[in-house]
């Protein structure tokens, strides 16, 4: 009977622990690139340069809700982005829990770049991937998070 009680309180307190639609996570960023080419000014002309710029890291925030992923202000790449759940797996020898990615290729926009996230909570912790692509330049945020 002790067993059963502990197997239920176990059970119980990990299901807890998965995210939830209506979650807010609280990222705290440890990369933010930019990486292309940008019109610079050389020797009187305008040319193109190849660069990588680290950006101003900035702490941001997300709510979870059934369909759409919602940004915080702090979060200046876009207000909001559907997702979908993908089965937990195991990679590079940790268990995740659980993921969700989301993309928009801006096709209803009428814009030629491409957005992704990857969200991935393991037992110790969660990663947070943003890209966006254009045709000269790649935005790249990553991110440890928390459930709030």
């Amino acid at each position: 009977m002790k067993k059963l009680l502990l197997l239920l309180i176990l059970s119980f307190l990990s299901l807890n622990s998965l995210a939830k639609v209506g979650d807010v996570y609280y990222c705290e960023p440890y990369l933010d690139f930019d990486i292309g080419k940008s019109l610079g000014y050389v020797d009187g002309e305008y040319v193109l340069i190849g660069s990588a710029i680290e950006n101003e890291l900035e702490n941001f925030s997300f709510l979870r809700k059934a369909k759409t992923i919602k940004f915080s202000e702090s979060f200046k790449w876009t207000d909001s982005m559907p997702y979908k759940l993908v089965p937990g797996k195991t990679t590079y020898a940790q268990s995740l829990k659980e993921e969700f990615q989301g993309y928009d290729d801006f096709t209803n926009k009428q814009s030629d770049g491409v957005m992704n996230f990857v969200y991935s909570q393991s037992r110790q912790e969660g990663q947070f991937s943003f890209t966006l692509q254009f045709s000269n330049v790649v935005w790249v945020i990553i991110a440890e998070c928390e459930i709030l």
